[in-house]
């Protein structure tokens, strides 16, 4: 009976270990660019947003956005660009724009709602992400293939000899969309990586390689929580003179 034990305790850890393995299948790349796309819509759509922009290529460039949206008008905002020169930042709280451009003078305002307004489209993630999906739309995931780097990260890479006018770009933006299939075709190299949490797009990394010169474009998905914003240093601004 002894000789038996080891062959059934065998047979019980392999049926114990494909037992628990968790079901579900693998996401396709229609599955990972439905997740982008959706994504980004939640994104656009929030009312608090806490996200990150880096720019890599001859210079660096990172954006720190955050802010907090009621009625269609910036309720608060902190957006900070960083790079060789030093920072640009955006502040709105309790009614007050601050603004500061590198080393000149820092100011403060009461903007208008419509400035207000303003400020959410120019400042605000929705800005940043249809630029970068002028590029990674879905021209772009028609020509490329996608490879599971690990769990929850696909990389896209781009067949720049493939892509092609979608069949449904309306007529009067055919002649645009067939310039910029020119100058991507002009790359090296264009690839996408993706990780996600789930079915959320976490980090968003496009990569353009030219000449041998690489240039990427980072957009990190933080946290659609709403943002306490404070303001740097607030008592060194002064009023915007009219």
């Amino acid at each position: 009976m002894k000789r038996f034990l080891p062959i059934l305790l065998l047979v019980f850890l392999l049926a114990f270990t494909f037992g628990c393995k968790k079901g579900g299948k693998e996401k396709s790349a229609s599955d990972v660019e439905a997740n982008l796309n959706a994504t980004v819509e939640e994104y656009a759509k929030a009312n608090s947003v806490s996200a990150k922009i880096t720019l890599t290529s001859d210079s660096n460039e990172v954006i720190d956005v955050k802010y907090n949206i009621e009625n269609g008008k910036i309720k608060s905002l902190a957006t900070v660009l960083t790079d060789s020169l030093g920072e640009v930042s955006v502040y709105v709280k309790d009614g007050v724009c601050y603004v500061a451009r590198y080393n000149a003078p820092k100011e403060k305002y009461s903007p208008s709602d419509a400035e207000l307004t303003s400020i959410a489209s120019d400042y605000t993630l929705d800005k940043y992400i249809k630029k970068a999906l002028d590029v990674f739309n879905k021209q772009f995931f028609a020509a490329s293939s996608m490879t599971k780097v690990a769990d929850g990260e696909y990389k896209f890479t781009c067949d720049l000899a493939s892509l092609a006018v979608a069949d449904d770009i309306p007529d009067d933006e055919v002649l645009e969309a067939e310039a910029q299939i020119e100058k991507l075709k002009a790359m090296d190299s264009i690839d996408l990586t993706l990780k996600l949490s789930g079915d959320k797009v976490k980090e968003f990394v496009g990569t353009f390689v030219k000449e041998g010169k690489t240039s990427t474009i980072k957009i990190e998905f933080l946290s659609l929580d709403a943002v306490t914003i404070d303001v740097p240093n607030a008592s060194e601004y002064t009023e915007k003179t009219k």
